[in-house]
């Protein structure tokens, strides 16, 4: 019974995603969902007795997932620095393009407490993750010794912060992935040794 159940919770945050990823959550209504997936209001409201706790569920599904692909990344030994440097990007550049800029927007516009809690989740899954990979590439000569780590967390935490915001990408003619990528360019490129460099590229 439970599994049956978790499947109907699964398909209802499946649909809902999907609409409010293209839409934005504030223009799908529950009966359009509940209409998505051909089952009632009733049976939808047996599960979410209001629309803002789909949203909340599909932000923390979210956040979940980028955290445990991160330290996945990070943690694997068989990976060297820069080789989890690009994965690491093009999951987050994957994962912010699938959202979609709608959602992103009534996110921080209509959901400011939820846009707050996404803010504290970037920065502790950065300072903790970057720390973490900057560390390793300085002990093995991938990144230079003469810059301070934690100035360049903070700094790449800030740059991330401000720029992957709806406001910016909406005014942008690059997609989350390219945007990722420049950051990574202008910042990480910098602090690596020269031949870190070659094998980056």
């Amino acid at each position: 019974m439970e599994d049956k159940q978790q499947k109907i919770i699964d398909r209802i945050l499946n649909s809902a995603k999907e609409q409010f990823f293209r839409f934005g959550f504030s223009k799908v209504t529950s009966d359009e969902i509940a209409g998505s997936l051909g089952i009632s209001k009733k049976t939808l409201y047996k599960y979410f007795p209001e629309k803002d706790k789909i949203i909340h569920d599909i932000v923390f599904t979210i956040m979940g997932f980028v955290k445990k692909n991160i330290e996945s990344i990070v943690n694997n030994p068989g990976i060297d620095s820069t080789d989890k440097l690009k994965q690491i990007v093009m999951m987050l550049g994957k994962t912010f393009s699938n959202i979609g800029k709608p959602f992103m927007n009534d996110l921080q516009k209509k959901r400011p407490e939820l846009w707050h809690e996404i803010s504290e989740f970037r920065k502790k899954v950065i300072t903790e993750n970057f720390t973490k990979l900057i560390n390793e590439g300085m002990q093995k000569g991938i990144y230079r010794a003469d810059i301070d780590k934690h100035v360049f967390v903070n700094a790449w935490l800030n740059t991330v912060q401000n720029i992957i915001t709806p406001d910016f990408l909406s005014q942008s003619s690059y997609s989350a992935i390219q945007v990722f990528d420049m950051i990574v360019k202008i910042m990480f490129e910098g602090m690596m040794t020269e031949k870190a460099k070659e094998s980056f590229k």
